[in-house]
């Protein structure tokens, strides 16, 4: 059985996103697909990859165009990092 865990920075920035409008089908429906992650690769319209620097070990999922989660699986843990645009996420300082 997956276990799914959220970080304080993902709860901080779903916040943020649901005061903008943000849909929750869309974090519903991925997290749907990553439950079944062991039986199936999760579909190609989340375009998932792995990520590098700051963030290696950690893979990107895009709930849409400019929404994305970053997330690790380690054994049956599924750790929900942060979500929001690539701008937000990304940014060097």
């Amino acid at each position: 059985m997956i276990e799914i865990k959220f970080s304080n920075k993902f709860k901080s920035d779903y916040k943020n996103l649901k005061k903008q409008g943000f849909d929750d089908d869309l974090l519903i429906d991925f997290l749907e697909h990553l439950k079944l992650v062991d039986k199936i690769s999760l579909p190609v319209i989340y375009k998932n990859h792995s990520l590098k620097g700051d963030y290696k070990g950690f893979f990107d999922c895009h709930l849409k165009s400019d929404c994305v989660v970053i997330y690790r699986i380690n054994n049956n843990i599924v750790e929900l990092a942060r979500i929001g645009s690539h701008s937000k996420l990304f940014k060097k300082y």
